[in-house]
């Protein structure tokens, strides 16, 4: 009697692995087996980048004019920096005020923009700070930024020795070199620039090379900006810092 349950339970045993071996066999095989021809790839209809393209940093910058110019000094240092946003094709925006502090609401539309306020400020040869940047630079200064706060102010300010400057080129030169320190950030170029420190290279434009600083700093192509200057360095002419 035992051992004919034996031999049963073994032929049970058989069938199930029988049964299980059929189902894992049944599992491999397609449900449907198709004559029909592979589709063809379909290519994406847009052209690829081949290289990433990216977007400018923007500047916007709120200019607070001093009360104390004139009102031909307020449409000179306007004027001036105009050229910074024509010549960077409004990668710079200027906004202005007339007073010691914004009341101008500016609302960001554009990406990655940094925003800045500046105040302009015109200051006298006596004066301790001129004094002291005298010593330093051992020559007269025309104009400062006081971007390390030496005057101890609470808004970044420009400062603009109106009794040392002779022509209205002049100023313009002057307040756009200065901006271009304060809020572009641009440091002094020794090419043939508005960015060189003194007379000796100093250009009355923006040039070419003072585009290529700025793109290099702000991520654009100097090439499609406009230079100012009316006999511009050759395009692969790079810039050179002090």
């Amino acid at each position: 009697m035992k051992t004919k349950l034996y031999h049963l339970f073994r032929f049970i045993l058989l069938l199930f692995f029988i049964f299980i071996a059929f189902l894992l066999i049944r599992s491999l095989i397609p449900a449907k087996l198709s004559n029909d021809p592979i589709p063809a790839t379909i290519e994406h209809p847009q052209t690829l980048l081949t290289s990433i393209q990216k977007e400018p940093i923007y500047i916007t910058s709120v200019v607070l004019i001093d009360p104390k110019f004139s009102d031909l000094e307020v449409r000179t240092i306007e004027d001036a920096l105009d050229q910074w946003v024509i010549a960077t094709n409004g990668i710079v925006q200027v906004f202005y005020e007339r007073g010691y502090y914004p009341t101008i609401k500016i609302k960001l539309t554009r990406p990655n923009t940094n925003f800045s306020i500046i105040r302009i400020r015109p200051t006298l040869e006596n004066d301790q700070l001129v004094k002291l940047i005298d010593e330093v630079v051992q020559a007269p200064i025309v104009g400062y930024a006081d971007i390390g706060n030496l005057s101890k102010q609470d808004i970044l300010t420009v400062y603009i020795v109106n009794g040392r400057i002779d022509s209205i080129e002049e100023y313009k030169t002057i307040v756009e070199h200065e901006f271009a320190h304060a809020t572009l950030k641009m440091l002094h170029l020794r090419d043939y620039s508005i960015m060189a420190p003194g007379e000796n290279y100093a250009s009355s434009y923006i040039t070419q090379t003072d585009l290529k600083y700025f793109c290099y700093l702000y991520n654009c192509d100097a090439e499609q900006l406009h230079s100012y200057d009316p006999a511009p360095l050759c395009s692969d002419t790079t810039f050179h810092l002090f």
